[in-house]
């Protein structure tokens, strides 16, 4: 098929609920010519009285290009690469074409342009997953980014590729199988199912096909039992802190544990303080849960059992240790 059918084949498509817009796209050479006699290609997108050009970074002679048919006067090797370069372009705009109107959704000349730009991912689910991550890691808090990303890394430890037309009640069902295998609980598998079916939401949104209906990926909440801390246990681990027999490894997460323990604050605020707040005295922050929301100053005194854990390792507060890295050092 010419490019400039491909171009086209989707052009002039409207419904009557006025969904689709006709858009054009064609290929255009520059009139400049650089000290070599080329000129810089362009793709030229218009719909409805919006016009944007967008830099091809080919450089061609410019009466080796025939505008009409939209194609390259092929006389050498050179002329056969750019040819199949455009030949690409075309065949990449259908496919985006293609899957916003499956879709229900409109395409714009920006919408357009992001996905040429960007290389939105369309066949496998775990690029998917970690473009839209890297999309959204400006808007998501780093303790959250950390835990999708990590969520992620199981996925690729389970199947490095993972096409969307792998992904039914079988795959999930392997999946749970799998993960339990691996000896983590059935509340970390819900957990992290959750955040799978999230970017599935994303992937349906955006026009790509599933072989499974979101409704059938069942998250459940299970519940755990959680013991506290007495007294004594608590006064057991202080002790430990302290002593000449501890682990040099485990000082820094049990550490950071006590210092919750006896100030009461959670760790993803731990890790937003300094040590040189903590000696001062009085410590005020913003609590991590609620910066987003309506931001308000906690004011907390912090007591001599609290100073005394971060007088007596100097990395703490220094050195940062993952929520993830903590958990596990409490587990050995």
């Amino acid at each position: 098929m010419e490019n400039n059918q491909i171009l086209q084949l989707y052009d002039t498509i409207c419904d009557t609920k006025k969904m689709f817009v006709p858009m054009n796209t064609k290929f255009i050479v520059r009139n400049y010519k650089n000290q070599k006699g080329l000129s810089l290609m362009y793709l030229s997108i218009t719909q409805k009285g919006i016009r944007r050009r967008l830099s091809l970074d080919i450089r061609i002679e410019p009466n080796k290009f025939d505008p009409i048919s939209q194609k390259v006067i092929i006389k050498d090797k050179v002329d056969k690469d750019i040819q199949l370069i455009l030949d690409n372009i075309a065949a990449k705009i259908t496919n985006i074409k293609t899957y916003y109107r499956l879709a229900d959704q409109v395409l714009t000349v920006d919408k357009l342009v992001e996905e040429l730009k960007n290389n939105v991912p369309r066949g496998e689910f775990i690029s998917f997953f970690q473009y839209e991550l890297n999309k959204d890691k400006i808007l998501l808090k780093p303790g959250t980014f950390k835990r999708h990303q990590s969520i992620l890394n199981n996925l690729k430890k389970y199947k490095n590729e993972i096409y969307f037309t792998d992904i039914n009640v079988n795959f999930i069902s392997d999946y749970k199988r799998y993960f339990i295998k691996t000896g983590r609980s059935l509340n970390t598998y819900y957990s992290n199912l959750k955040i799978i079916k999230k970017y599935l939401k994303r992937a349906l949104k955006s026009g790509i096909n599933l072989l499974i209906d979101l409704d059938d990926i069942k998250v459940k909440n299970i519940r755990s039992n959680r013991v506290a801390l007495s007294t004594e246990e608590l006064k057991l681990l202080y002790n430990y802190y302290f002593s000449e027999f501890i682990n040099p490894g485990q000082k820094i997460p049990l550490g950071t544990f006590l210092f919750s323990c006896y100030t009461g604050l959670r760790i993803s605020d731990i890790q937003k303080i300094t040590r040189e707040q903590v000696f001062s005295g009085l410590l005020e922050f913003i609590p991590v849960k609620t910066e987003t929301n309506k931001p308000y100053i906690h004011r907390l005194k912090i007591n001599e059992k609290a100073i005394s854990i971060i007088n007596h390792t100097p990395d703490l507060l220094v050195n940062r240790l993952s929520e993830q890295y903590i958990n596990l050092s409490y587990d050995k």
